[in-house]
């Protein structure tokens, strides 16, 4: 959705989840595309055309094989970004970098200009928050039923919202 909002004339989404692939096109997604079903970056260079890949690549799962895939889908001088939280190390070719000008960036955190930016998206309904909340808990169930759910249950969990009553 905040593609779409920013201006992506398609959006192609890399995803095995059944569930995640269903919410990714309610959610606006042009193109799925599952790594078990085919080549992902073959995929994405034909769809691209011309171009031979995606302008911009979010990767945000922190998979060490992931990573690299999301710097193999962008053309010649595009942008990665990495938003996943990666909980081991990945094994990377950095001279796909210096030989095709592409840039990558990494996130951990919001700055005080995502939230303004992601209110003003809400506020003028161009973003939908409602098909990414996948559940509600009330703060004494953070644990079990909070984290560890997002833990434990990924594939059918985006967003779970806690009350504090």
């Amino acid at each position: 959705m905040c593609a779409k909002a920013a201006g992506a004339s398609q959006v192609i989404v890399v995803e095995m989840s059944a569930a995640r692939k269903k919410l990714a096109k309610e959610c606006g997604a042009d193109v799925i595309l599952d790594p078990k079903e085919c080549d992902v970056i073959a995929e994405i260079k034909k769809i691209t055309g011309a171009k031979c890949g995606a302008d911009v690549s979010f990767e945000c799962i922190g998979n060490k094989f992931t990573a690299p895939l999301a710097v193999e889908a962008v053309h010649n001088v595009g942008k990665v970004v990495i938003v996943g939280i990666f909980e081991e190390p990945s094994s990377f070719n950095f001279f796909s970098l210096s030989a095709t000008d592409k840039v990558v960036i990494g996130t951990l955190a919001y700055t005080i200009d995502d939230f303004q930016g992601v209110a003003n998206l809400l506020a003028s309904g161009q973003l939908k928050a409602e098909p990414l909340i996948t559940g509600r808990i009330k703060l004494d169930d953070l644990i079990e039923k909070g984290f560890e759910e997002l833990v434990n249950n990924k594939d059918s969990n985006i967003k779970i919202i806690v009350s504090p009553n």
